[in-house]
């Protein structure tokens, strides 16, 4: 029996080294337990005579790599060197998860930037600032007594280089709405224009012109002939523009002009009105010196007649007496 249990265990051994194409536990684990199912210690005495080869293919459990949120973030290297915004992180506090917290968003806008295609630097740290604050304790006894207060302000930069405006504006609005509460943003973007821009934007003024003006009050109407002419040209437009406000210019001056003379007129009646009313107050004034002159000399005459005839008087009492 031991024999036969030997011969088919030598059997089964050359049948696993003739598939060594696809070894795996899936062939040999048949035939194991098999010879362990017919004989158990003849088993054990020939596992050993069993090619190595049959269990090198053991599969692991450990993954090889690491999922993709717990690598090291990564950055697209810049290809031409023009910055083109900046993200500024600050938040306050000063334990270990204000600056966790800080982190992890640096971390999440890096690889944000990453997913877009934008190359950026990586995160770096600003000067810390420290803000001291002194105040009354308090409104009532403790008046008198000083309370301090500190707060320590952390701060992160992150440079975006050589990245379309659009993409910019997507990342720095895809930042925003998953922001952190107790952690500020404050984006400085930079925009590149050609040195043709004022050629450009008095293109675009140009093009916006229509060709024909409806006439104004007052103003030279634009005639069929010179609409037609001017249909397809902007410098007739332009020209017919022009026209228009030479026009509303001329007249506004003229109304100016209308408005000082008036105004001239208007003080010379015055200083006349003002010039007769003076006149009239002088006669006015030495007619009334005048009368009191006059006055004054017929009181004295009086005096005069009086005190003359006093004496007379008492020369004739006397004569009587």
């Amino acid at each position: 029996m031991a024999a036969r249990s030997a011969v088919r265990l030598a059997a089964l051994a050359r049948a696993a080294g003739a598939s060594a194409a696809r070894p795996s536990l899936a062939t040999a684990a048949p035939a194991v337990a098999q010879a362990a199912h017919s004989s158990t210690s003849a088993a054990a005495s020939s596992s050993s005579q069993l090619p190595a080869h049959t269990l090198s293919q053991t599969p692991t459990a450990v993954p090889s790599t690491l999922p993709s949120p717990f690598d090291f973030s990564k950055t697209h290297a810049p290809t031409h060197g023009h910055h083109v915004a900046s993200l500024h992180l600050r938040c306050y506090g000063a334990g270990d998860v204000t600056l966790q917290n800080l982190d992890f968003f640096a971390d999440f806008a890096l690889r944000a930037a990453y997913a877009l295609g934008m190359p950026v630097s990586r995160p770096a740290s600003l000067p810390r600032r420290v803000s001291l604050w002194t105040v009354p304790k308090g409104p009532f006894v403790h008046k008198k007594a000083q309370e301090n207060f500190t707060r320590t302000t952390h701060a992160r930069v992150i440079k975006v280089y050589d990245s379309h405006p659009h993409v910019v504006e997507r990342w720095l609005y895809f930042c925003r709405i998953h922001a952190m509460p107790g952690l500020g943003q404050r984006a400085e973007v930079y925009r590149h224009y050609p040195l043709s821009l004022a050629s450009q934007m008095e293109e675009s003024a140009r093009a916006q012109l229509r060709p024909r003006v409806a006439p104004r009050d007052g103003s030279a109407a634009v005639t069929e002939g010179e609409g037609a002419s001017g249909a397809g040209s902007q410098t007739d437009a332009i020209l017919v523009l022009a026209r228009g406000l030479r026009v509303e210019l001329d007249q506004e001056d003229a109304a100016g002009a209308r408005a000082l003379e008036s105004e001239r007129a208007s003080v010379e009646q015055g200083e006349t009105s003002t010039e007769a009313q003076a006149g009239a107050e002088a006669q006015q004034a030495g007619e009334a010196e005048q009368a009191g002159e006059a006055e004054q000399a017929g009181e004295a005459e009086q005096k005069d007649g009086e005190a003359a005839a006093e004496p007379v008087q008492e020369e004739s009492s006397a004569e009587k007496q």
